[in-house]
């Protein structure tokens, strides 16, 4: 009878600890999933990624559709992210200088990008060894991406 009791106030205890989650979920609906409800799925990106979804989008508009493009940043979240926002073209991400020294030469276009959380000395390593103009550029208070394209 003792043990029957113990699993009847388990089974109980485990409803209500159910029941709880799940009210607790449905009311999250409307208190923090609202600010996503009215947003498009583009700008529903831009508020996640920031910058790096404007910067992404800007290197998709200037470039060729079946080319390839060396991105060069210390921002690691940007290997996967230009990954899925530039493909079919394809993509190389590199986040040192030495990589780049390398495989500047083996891609259409270099895609640089830096935030200013730091100071980003492979940013600046890259565009003095590119010296040439960009062939665009984009720039926010937090961040400043260039693209080039090789001859």
């Amino acid at each position: 009878m003792n043990k029957k009791k113990i699993i009847v106030t388990v089974i109980a205890v485990w409803f209500l600890i159910a029941l709880g989650r799940t009210i607790y979920n449905y009311t999250k609906v409307f208190s923090q999933d609202l600010q996503w409800a009215g947003l498009s799925q583009k700008e529903q990106k831009a508020k996640t990624f920031g910058d790096l979804d404007s910067f992404l989008r800007f290197v998709d508009t200037n470039t060729a559709s079946a080319s390839s493009i060396l991105v060069v940043s210390s921002n690691g979240t940007l290997h996967y992210l230009s990954k899925y926002y530039l493909y079919p073209k394809h993509s190389f991400f590199i986040d040192n200088f030495k990589d780049f020294a390398k495989e500047k030469d083996h891609y259409l276009y270099i895609a640089l990008f830096t935030d200013h959380k730091q100071n980003d000395v492979l940013f600046l390593k890259a565009a003095e060894k590119l010296a040439a103009s960009p062939a665009g550029e984009f720039s926010t208070k937090q961040s400043v991406g260039l693209l080039y394209k090789n001859d």
